[in-house]
């Protein structure tokens, strides 16, 4: 009888770490369904996502293609089916740029480019990417740890470029990388809310689209633009003051570095387009300035630098930064003759 009363007292002091582990093992077992094979993520990462796979395609199938890194500038402002029209035949470009990117970012994805034997990269660098130099993102380091973005060899090339706490991120176990993931499925289902109600808003086939993913269909209202425009000014002037700038450009020539020798390509960095709303509320010529310093750059590292800043005028941005419509074609025109230019007199700036 003892015996029997040990025992069910056994299963009582085993039923709270039991449920545990059962629940735990349920949770990864769905994570691991939802993340890696359903992709419930949300849609701005989900394009980060998709990039890895279509790099790895076209390492097998293309070579001598052109990829733009960029931020959502250029996710709105480049679109490769104007900038093909200026291009050789069997040269293509495509997009690979996503919201909020910028140096630091690309690092996770550029041995990925790197691997698909590019003909050219053009780098995109906009005001707000150079002012800023935030931490690599938590979910962004799992997606690329879980996706395996960064093969062994490569990540001893990243590593002194990031911080000890991105590095243990990015190389966490993989359990982790879905711990991380678990906000995914309320955002994407936010995300997807959004766009259902804003009919202002193209994100079908966003995530696989590296041709035209622009997203925009609407300018913004004159209110909400000069209330942008206060807020990007002083975030510029800000980050200014800090030096943030410098930061940027250092990790900039790492990557014109990095793909220097990775093999025979052109690097471009280019400056973007920039509302001519913005150098007017600015105290200091901050775009003079910040093209200068990137100019001085690619002459050290001896390749091309294109400056877009002056080319649109304000009626062609949809808000405080992004290009629109009539502007996305004419400096897609420009990015292609500039391309095709490049890629014809070998690499001469």
């Amino acid at each position: 009888m003892s015996r029997g009363k040990n025992f069910l007292a056994m299963l009582r002091l085993w039923q709270l770490p039991l449920a545990v582990l059962l629940a735990m093992g349920f949770y990864f077992a769905a994570a691991y369904v939802a993340f890696d094979k359903l992709k419930v993520v949300p849609i701005g990462r989900l394009r980060v996502v998709e990039i890895k796979p279509f790099l790895d395609r076209q390492a097998r199938e293309h070579r001598g293609d052109v990829y733009l890194l960029g931020s959502s500038v250029t996710v709105e402002g480049a679109d490769c089916t104007v900038i093909d029209s200026q291009l050789s035949k069997g040269v293509n470009c495509w997009n690979l740029a996503w919201t909020g990117s910028g140096p630091r970012q690309w690092l996770l994805v550029m041995p990925a480019v790197a691997s698909a034997k590019p003909s050219a990269v053009v780098l995109c660098v906009d005001l707000g990417t150079l002012a800023g130099s935030d931490p690599l993102p938590d979910d962004l380091l799992s997606i690329a740890g879980w996706w395996d973005f960064l093969p062994a060899d490569c990540l001893e090339v990243v590593r002194p470029l990031l911080t000890g706490s991105e590095y243990a991120k990015l190389t966490a176990p993989k359990l982790r990388h879905l711990v991380s993931f678990r906000t995914f499925p309320l955002e994407a289902l936010d995300a997807y809310a959004r766009e259902v109600s804003r009919p202002n808003l193209r994100y079908e086939g966003y995530a696989g689209n590296f041709r035209s993913p622009w997203i925009m269909k609407a300018v913004t209202s004159r209110v909400a633009l000069a209330r942008e425009l206060r807020k990007l000014v002083d975030g510029l002037r800000q980050r200014a003051a800090r030096g943030e700038l410098t930061k940027q450009l250092d990790m900039l020539g790492a990557i014109v570095d990095y793909f220097g020798r990775s093999g025979p390509c052109r690097i471009v960095i280019a400056l973007t387009p920039v509302n001519p709303e913005v150098p007017k509320l600015l105290s200091e010529d901050l775009v003079s300035q910040t093209s200068r310093s990137l100019k001085e750059l690619a002459g050290r590292k001896g390749v091309a630098y294109w400056d877009y800043s002056g080319l649109l005028p304000a009626d062609e941005f949809s808000d405080s930064v992004h290009p629109f419509t009539a502007g996305r074609r004419q400096w897609s025109q420009r990015l292609g003759a500039d391309i095709e230019r490049i890629l014809a007199d070998g690499g001469k700036k």
